[in-house]
């Protein structure tokens, strides 16, 4: 409303007639812009729901330059220990590995306190 009273002031010697086919036109414009406006948010809902569903397909995917690069630090002859522990630890949780595979490379806290207790055992 502010833009059409802002329209007739400019316009003083319009009639009316005129002003009601302006406002005509401008609900006109008006209801495509919002039928526009629709179909623009339902365009984008699609492609937000199928980029869900596409990154949920993804979401096993590794990258191999990452894990090129975690095989290569491993395999360096003066790689520390805590390193490669590190970089095991990393890798069972990229490839989402459950207690069980963890305790079978050694990366659970079961297996740790296991290997501690035989390493005290072989002490005495």
């Amino acid at each position: 409303m502010e833009f059409i009273i802002f329209k007739m002031k400019n316009y003083d010697n319009i009639n009316i007639d005129e002003l009601q086919t302006k406002i005509v036109q401008i609900e006109i414009e008006n209801k495509k812009l919002k039928e526009k406006n629709k179909e623009i948010k339902q365009y984008s809902e699609e492609i937000v729901k199928r980029i869900k569903n596409e990154s949920k397909d993804c979401e096993y995917l590794i990258d191999k330059r990452m894990i090129s690069s975690i095989l290569f630090k491993y395999f360096v002859r003066y790689t520390n220990n805590s390193i490669k522990y590190s970089l095991l630890e990393t890798l069972a949780n990229l490839m989402n590995y459950n207690n069980d595979k963890k305790y079978q490379l050694c990366l659970s806290s079961k297996s740790n306190d296991i290997q501690i207790g035989s390493k005290n055992n072989n002490k005495d």
